[in-house]
């Protein structure tokens, strides 16, 4: 799924900057290894002592609020100015994996990450030797041949967005491409 989206067109970016269209520039794909992630977040979150910050914030709540030592995530996002008063946001961030998804993140074979206030986390993990999350170069002479075996191995618009966008979106690309003659 994160090579379709490095490869794409950029003509099928709408976010896209007129200057991509006069070469392929190269794609990166970023691999992020969950259960490193894990570990290594219930490390930072061990030794901040966030978790026992946050159980202490739970038993100052007054009673019938409902919060409970496995609303973790509320950490992160918290609901209003007071409870971000109460409690401040950890520096690292939370991976949310939640039990119901939308067809499109189901699809996408997504997950949230929710950061904390250190804007620079993945930045500096990605420079660590045993970093949990490493960056692929992809050269730009072959995002075409590369957008064609995905769309061979069915990763297509269509799969991805499975709504009505995405069938458009995929004929497009076909249009595109026959107009073209490739």
């Amino acid at each position: 799924m994160a090579l379709h989206f490095a490869v794409r067109n950029p003509q099928d970016d709408p976010e896209r900057d007129a200057q991509d269209d006069e070469k392929m520039k190269d794609a990166f794909v970023y691999i992020l290894d969950p259960d490193r992630l894990d570990q290594r977040l219930k490390t930072i979150h061990r030794d901040a002592a966030i978790a026992e910050k946050w159980r202490q914030y739970i038993r100052e709540k007054q009673p019938g609020e409902g919060l409970i030592a496995e609303d973790w995530e509320d950490a992160w996002l918290p609901s209003d100015e007071k409870e971000r008063a109460d409690f401040a946001i950890p520096n690292s961030p939370l991976v949310l994996d939640f039990p119901h998804i939308t067809r499109r993140v189901g699809a996408q074979r997504s997950r949230f990450v929710v950061f904390g206030t250190d804007y620079e986390f993945l930045s500096n993990e990605i420079k660590q030797e045993d970093a949990f999350i490493r960056r692929i170069c992809i050269d730009g002479n072959f995002r075409r041949s590369l957008r064609r075996e995905l769309r061979d191995s069915g990763i297509t618009e269509s799969v991805i967005y499975p709504d009505l966008d995405g069938v458009g979106r995929e004929m497009k690309q076909l249009w595109e491409e026959r107009k073209q003659g490739r």
